[in-house]
Order: C-alpha cells, then sequence, then structure tokens
C-alpha cells in the first residue's frame, strides 16, 4: 500500500504539521540510524538548541538566496532574503558576545552567493522544472505494513526539482555547505536517508521520468577559496515500498527508544564528516544538565533514565 503524500510551499506545510502529534523529519531519523547517542542529546535532551548552530545557519541563508534567485531571476530580490535570513539567524551573536568565523559573516556569504550567481546559476544545466518545484514541502504518511501500529508523518523539503538540458533527467537538488570538500564528504550522504527520501518523494510526483538519484549542490565556503560542485548521488534502482517498508521499521525502533528511555551506550559516529556537537559530552568531559549557554534558545524536551 503506498503512503499517502502531501506536497506544498514549505511554509503552508510548516502549518499543516501542527495538527499532527508525531512528526519525524529524515535528519532525526537519519542521526537515529547512524548514532542513537548523538539523537538522544539531539533530539531527546534538545541540547542542540542551548547553543547556536552557525555552520547550519549560515546554509540555511546561502539556502534562502538561492530559492530565491530560482523564484525570480532577481539578484536584488536574492540578496534581501539573504540579508532577511541572516538578520533572522545571527541576531543573537552581538548580544552574546560571540565572534563568529569570517567564513560566516554576512560580507563574506553575500561574496559566495554572488559569484555562486555568476559561475553556476548563470550556467546551470539542472534548472527546475518549474517555480513550484523551488523549496518543496512534503508530508509522507507512513503506514505499518503490518496493519499493527499507528501511522507516522515523515516531513522535509528539497530545494528543488530539477529536469537536465542536456539528458532530459529528472533529480532532486539539495544544497549543502562545508568547510572542506574531504572524502567523507560525498560518503556522508551514500547510504543516507536523505538522498532515498528525496527520491522516493521524486519517484511518486513524477513517476514517468527518468529519475537516477539526487544532486548534491556543494558550496565550499573558505575564506581563502570559493568553490562549487555538483555531485550525483544514485539512487535508480529505489524500491518504493521496500522504501516505505524500512522506513517504518527505524520508526518502530525509535519509538520505542523514547518509550523505554533508553540511553544508548555506544556510538559509532565520532570519525564520521564533521564534527559532533556533543563530543564532549559523550566521551564525559561535560555534564549536559549544566549545559545551557543561550538560554533564549533552549534546552528543551523530554529527559532520559541514564543507563550508566
Amino acid at each position: 500500500m503506498t503512503a499517502e503524500l502531501e506536497v506544498g510551499p514549505v511554509q503552508q506545510l510548516e502549518d499543516h504539521l501542527k495538527q499532527y502529534e508525531e512528526v519525524y523529519s529524515y535528519s532525526e531519523l537519519d542521526t537515529f540510524q547512524r548514532c542513537r547517542r548523538k539523537w538522544y542529546y539531539g533530539y531527546g535532551l534538545r541540547l542542540g538548541e542551548a547553543a547556536p548552530a552557525v555552520a547550519a545557519d549560515a546554509g540555511t541563508v546561502m539556502h534562502a538566496a538561492i530559492a530565491k534567485l530560482w523564484k525570480t531571476n532577481d539578484v536584488d530580490q536574492s540578496v534581501a532574503a539573504l540579508n532577511e535570513v541572516y538578520d533572522k539567524l545571527f541576531a543573537w551573536v552581538e548580544p552574546a558576545g560571540f565572534d563568529l568565523a569570517k567564513q560566516y559573516k554576512r560580507d563574506h556569504l553575500l561574496k559566495v552567493f554572488l559569484r555562486y550567481g555568476l559561475d553556476v546559476f548563470r550556467n546551470d544545466k539542472l534548472p527546475p522544472i518549474s517555480p513550484a518545484f523551488v523549496e518543496i514541502g512534503f508530508i509522507v504518511e507512513m503506514d505499518d505494513p503490518r496493519g499493527k501500529e499507528p501511522p507516522a508523518m515523515l516531513y522535509g523539503r528539497m530545494d528543488w526539482v530539477g529536469k537536465s538540458e542536456i539528458d532530459g533527467h529528472v533529480a532532486p537538488v539539495d544544497t549543502k555547505t562545508t568547510k572542506s570538500w574531504g572524502a567523507d564528504f560525498t560518503a556522508r550522504y551514500d547510504p543516507d536517508i536523505q538522498g532515498d527520501l528525496y527520491t522516493y518523494v521524486t519517484k511518486r510526483l513524477l513517476p514517468n521520468e527518468n529519475i537516477r538519484g539526487f544532486y548534491i549542490n556543494g558550496i565550499l565556503l573558505q575564506v581563502t577559496k570559493i568553490e562549487f560542485n555538483r555531485i550525483l548521488i544514485p539512487r535508480k534502482q529505489l524500491d518504493i515500498d521496500e522504501f516505505e517498508a524500512e522506513t517504518f521499521w527505524w520508526i518502530t525502533q525509535l519509538r520505542q527508544t523514547r518509550a523505554d528511555k533508553f540511553y544508548p551506550k555506544s556510538t559509532n559516529q565520532c570519525t564520521a564528516y564533521g564534527e559532533c556537537p556533543f563530543r564532549k559530552i559523550c566521551t564525559g568531559h561535560m555534564n549536559p544538565n549544566t549545559i545551557n549557554l543561550f538560554p533564549h534558545r533552549g534546552p528543551k524536551g523530554f529527559h532520559f533514565t541514564s543507563g550508566d
């Protein structure tokens, strides 16, 4: 049985999500799969809200500017969108006396975006199918194939779905900002539930199109080097029924972990791409109960009984 799929503008669907009691994002499921301890700190104790997510927020700024550029083809409007989102996300910096690294400051992000417009956007051979395929939100009602457990909502958003001007293939595209490419940059997304989910939704929306997988629209955020890279993560063989069954199985595991108030004792993500924000807690060098660096952002959420 194919899961119910709702697609629409991001803001509209985010408002719609409020009516559901149980909603999961692909990033929560992916974190749970890769490292249950990181999931425990980030989604259980919600400690990620106690500190600024500078790199992620810088990526959000770039997402907003690029989306506006695709929708309007207007640089001035896109720069205005960049500044608006930057002001919103980094309003805490000055009151907190926080010194942002140069690659995350407004002038550098603006410089990177303008270069992107010249080097990538102007010559992009994988443009959105239409403006309606830019910043797409989706909600999938994941059902238990056994019919024993209640459904759960899986939410996500895609930057755009493009169609190649060269051979006509279709693919979802997701912009990723990074401090370095590194060998683990692409390995981080293969295997990865994000690629599976984006390909799944695109196949559901456009069942007659040639869909090979999804693309990472990579942007290197360095002070001394600005680079862009478009990388295909193959998913051509993804089976819709298998994806739905496997995803619901992971949801049942996550549900059980919440119900049991289970504290994960092991982790395997410490050597993965990027730096885990909970490394000091995980290794016993910081007490999570004392973390409240930025009270206006958290922490909040449910608490577990430690198994140690």
